[in-house]
């Protein structure tokens, strides 16, 4: 059995193919707004590497957002097309999820997941620690960083898509509490949404994986 895991959600476009053992394929990079164009050659390009057929595909992941309007109808149209042409399960999974779920577990600390929404704006939402793993504590909600920051009153790590104005911002705090992940671990893995995907697909066998189960989504700005 053989997952594709498919992650246009931001700038950054995301490609995995994974067993349940081993991670067979691991594809990312700034795509700006190229989605389009790039993403039906990488899958092509990597099953030709990887010597599989679309036809030994056995379930679809794809990052459910939220994020940009177009990248997400990308993705998710191309996951939708795959998994409906194979009759097989397809699997959201949040953007802001497959940043949190690498991060080490901590209970001194808050998580902060970001991702970009344009124009100055991000999209956040705090994860706190129970039971050993990140669960979301606050609703995804568009902000920016001058209204966020000061509202951060306990020690947070803040992981995710971070440019130059959140690091400005962030480092104005002058504030030891709040700790930026290193680029690596900030960066959203499509293995990490690969495997995410597959664990609760293998954890909740019967619930609807079906092609309309599936929907993007989309923030409005309050």
């Amino acid at each position: 059995m053989v997952l594709i895991a498919i992650d246009t959600a931001t700038k950054a476009l995301g490609l995995a193919f994974y067993d349940g053992k081993t991670l067979l394929a691991e594809q990312m990079w700034v795509a700006s707004n190229q989605h389009n164009l790039l993403l039906a050659p990488a899958i092509q390009a990597t099953l030709a590497t990887l010597e599989l057929a679309p036809q030994q595909l056995s379930a679809v992941a794809v990052a459910n957002g939220p994020g940009s309007y177009t990248g997400l109808r990308i993705g998710i149209a191309l996951a939708k097309g795959l998994a409906a042409a194979r009759r097989i399960p397809l699997i959201g999974v949040s953007t802001l999820d497959i940043l949190a779920v690498p991060q080490p577990v901590s209970t001194k600390f808050h998580l902060l997941c970001v991702v970009q929404a344009g124009r100055g704006r991000i999209i956040a939402s705090q994860y706190v620690t129970r039971k050993g793993q990140w669960v979301v504590d606050t609703a995804p909600a568009i902000t920016d960083w001058a209204a966020l920051l000061p509202t951060l009153s306990v020690p947070t790590l803040i992981t995710g898509e971070i440019d130059e104005e959140g690091s400005a911002q962030i480092a104005a705090q002058n504030n030891d509490s709040l700790v930026v992940v290193t680029p690596a671990l900030r960066a959203r893995r499509p293995g990490i949404l690969a495997e995410e995907a597959w664990r609760r697909w293998q954890a909740h066998p019967d619930h609807d994986y079906s092609v309309n189960s599936v929907m993007p989504l989309y923030l409005q700005t309050p």
